[in-house]
């Protein structure tokens, strides 16, 4: 039996209030790591033909994973109505409004469908909630995955090593969750423990890349053998 949809103990953010300033905002301050980030490890997904997608934002993502997977039909969950009309414009221009479902609701109250997906994807979703609400979320969220399904996530993240990584991390993560927070209704203070977490419901990390000396953390996992082991991983500048 599906759980059902839990009560948001925070809303959720606003990141389509600073509108087009975000892209110019990233840029100024990583570059284009975020951007590589989030295509890392997108050819694993290859043979899917259908991924949900939680907080796609203003929909640069769908270009780039329907290339990698092009048999793939696209459900998109976002909350915020600014960023998805974004997207929903950006598909049209770019072609691919017949291989994209919108839906514009918050990912904790959305009707679960069981192993109905071969991929989820979120790119910078799940640092946006506490580690109380993503305990209670991420078991709802890898109910859609089918068996053997794939679950990639890109999200800031703080190394353990080395300490002078550790500390940067746990310095921009808070710097991060402020400016957020003020600009964008961003709730949590800290980031959440979210490999732990994905851990916890039965998803082994298979391939692994960090970006900006840890900072930024691509993990590909998939719902299989508990005792399967990390498959590679790779740090990049």
């Amino acid at each position: 039996m599906t759980p059902p949809p839990t009560a948001p103990a925070n809303p959720p953010p606003r990141y389509g209030r600073l509108g087009p300033v975000y892209r110019w905002l990233e840029y100024g301050t990583f570059g284009k790591t975020l951007e590589r980030s989030r295509r890392t490890f997108l050819e694993e997904l290859a043979g899917c033909r259908s991924v949900i997608v939680f907080g796609a934002g203003d929909g640069r993502c769908f270009a780039p994973l329907l290339s990698a997977a092009p048999d793939a039909l696209v459900t998109s969950v976002e909350v915020d109505r600014q960023l998805a009309a974004q997207a929903r414009d950006r598909v049209r221009r770019q072609g691919l409004s017949d291989r994209i479902r919108f839906v514009d609701t918050d990912a904790r109250r959305l009707e679960i469908e069981s192993a109905s997906q071969d991929a989820v994807v979120t790119q910078f979703f799940l640092d946006c909630f506490s580690a109380e609400e993503l305990a209670r979320l991420v078991p709802r969220l890898r109910l859609c995955l089918r068996p053997e399904g794939y679950w990639l996530n890109t999200d800031f993240d703080v190394p353990t090593q080395p300490a002078l990584a550790r500390w940067r991390a746990r310095a921009w993560g808070r710097t991060l969750c402020l400016f957020f927070g003020w600009t964008a209704n961003h709730a949590p203070g800290s980031l959440p423990p979210i490999d732990a977490i994905l851990r916890q419901h039965g998803l082994r990390p298979r391939r692994e890349a960090r970006f900006s000396a840890g900072l930024v953390r691509t993990t590909l996992y998939r719902v299989s053998d508990p005792a399967d082991a990390l498959k590679g991983s790779s740090t990049a500048g």
